[in-house]
């Protein structure tokens, strides 16, 4: 075809996949795209040679739950409209429930069980499929623990599941909270120099990420953020972790200023931790595992001598489940699921109170995340952590936390007890992104989800 017919069909393909205002988006370059907008760019350029079929391999990992009905809602559309057989490959049994007509469950390299959607999810015969049903926490429900085989146990030959204990909230203390955000506030200068905006006559560009946030977090409980992607989240957590500075506002810990005198944060330190979403990028590929989960207690001094540091370090991975000799590896010679533990136990290694848990399961697939999740429930119980848990998975909200904020373009929209915001929301927004999460239990979800 010619350049200018290329161009055309490009565009009508742009359209197909509802992206808005294709002229001037098809001379942009892929940086200047959200991150399911990239992904709906994909789908049209799997479909530019009209293929019988689509192989789309984790589409929506790692987009908030709005972006990825988005995604499902074209991605069905296009391949019903244009004929197009698909193979979906996820670990989202929630988007096989709702995009898929038949499933097939493998283990190890072997198909275990196939058939139709809902007669695989709804009766699983083999006991990894059941292993991996129960791994799914609900939004509708919370459970103590979820009820998988444990740490190191074979999933696909569990004789029986653990029972489901259903948690029973307890009413937060009167104490004075252990975390008070008020009015917190960032902004980020977008503007080009001031030479280049003099030239041109441009006023300053101002992104309002955070607007006057505020809430409280009980000792021993956990906060839950939820938003979609760039609604101010992580800047909220890393203001609170000490690692960006707000424009206004206060954090305070355990009456302490956050953001105050330097002496006094400094012996704040050791009580604050931050679990990050990617471990394979927090972990430094170069240093072995007993020298990463060492470096915050040698950082701090908190241990008196080399014995005392290793024997921290031993501790620290044994609370994760792992033996003292895996500190000897490098971090590229665990799974995933591994490196997670591996960042879980750098954080408690200075026994900390308070953890910032940055989307800590995004990556994993079901069984593990399950089973990072009981670990940190195990360790919450044990030590009286306190935890902020930033997700776009409703459901691990609905899992692990007490209290729930809801953000929006860097505004705390809702909040309460996640019972209150998840069962009877409030606001349209919140109501709007639990319309858009995968529903595990009926038929598929309507075509019009939109948010």
């Amino acid at each position: 075809v010619s350049e200018q017919e290329a161009r055309r069909r490009a565009l009508a393909l742009l359209a197909d996949v509802e992206i808005p205002d294709p002229e001037s988006r098809i001379d942009q370059y892929p940086h200047q795209f959200s991150g399911g907008m990239r992904q709906r760019v994909a789908i049209a350029l799997a479909l530019c040679a009209e293929p019988q079929l689509l192989i789309a391999d984790e589409p929506t990992t790692a987009l908030d739950v709005s972006v990825q009905a988005q995604v499902i809602r074209v991605f069905r559309r296009v391949c019903r409209e244009r004929g197009t057989a698909a193979m979906l490959i996820t670990h989202d049994m929630g988007v096989i429930a709702e995009a898929a007509d038949r499933v097939m469950v493998m283990y190890q390299g072997r198909v275990l069980e196939t058939g139709p959607v809902r007669q695989v999810l709804d009766h699983p015969r083999e006991p990894y499929t059941r292993a991996l049903m129960a791994a799914i926490p609900s939004v509708h429900d919370r459970l103590h623990r979820l009820p998988v085989p444990e740490i190191g146990a074979d999933i696909a030959v569990a004789a029986a599941l653990p029972p489901a204990q259903i948690e029973t909230v307890a009413a937060p203390a009167d104490s004075a909270p252990l975390i008070r955000v008020q009015g917190l506030s960032r902004e980020f200068d977008l503007s080009a120099g001031w030479f280049v905006r003099t030239l041109a006559r441009q006023p300053k560009k101002v992104l309002h990420a955070v607007d006057g946030v505020s809430f409280d977090i009980a000792r021993g409980r956990t906060f839950g953020l939820v938003g979609e992607s760039g609604s101010g989240k992580s800047t909220v957590a890393r203001m609170i972790a000490g690692l960006t500075r707000p424009t206004a506002g206060s954090v305070h810990f355990d009456g302490i200023d956050r953001w105050g005198d330097a002496a006094q944060t400094a012996a704040l330190r050791r009580r604050f931790q931050m679990i990050f979403q990617d471990p394979h990028a927090s972990l430094n590929p170069r240093w072995r595992v007993d020298r990463l989960i060492a470096e915050p207690v040698e950082v701090l001094g908190l241990a008196a001598s080399a014995d005392e540091t290793a024997e921290r370090v031993a501790q620290a991975l044994r609370r994760v489940r792992m033996s003292p000799d895996d500190g000897r590896r490098y971090p590229h010679q665990f799974s995933g699921g591994q490196r997670q533990r591996i960042a879980i136990a750098r954080a408690l290694a200075s026994q900390p109170e308070f953890i910032v848990c940055d989307e800590p399961t995004s990556s994993l697939d079901v069984s593990v995340q399950a089973q990072v999740l009981n670990l940190m429930r195990d360790l919450q119980d044990e030590f009286g952590l306190t935890y902020l848990l930033i997700s776009h998975n409703l459901a691990v909200i609905r899992h692990m936390c007490d209290d729930v904020g809801v953000m929006q373009r860097g505004r705390l929209v809702e909040q309460g007890s996640a019972s209150e915001v998840l069962d009877a929301p409030k606001h349209a927004y919140t109501r709007a992104l639990m319309a858009a999460v995968p529903d595990m239990r009926g038929a598929q979800a309507p075509e019009a989800i939109r948010v």
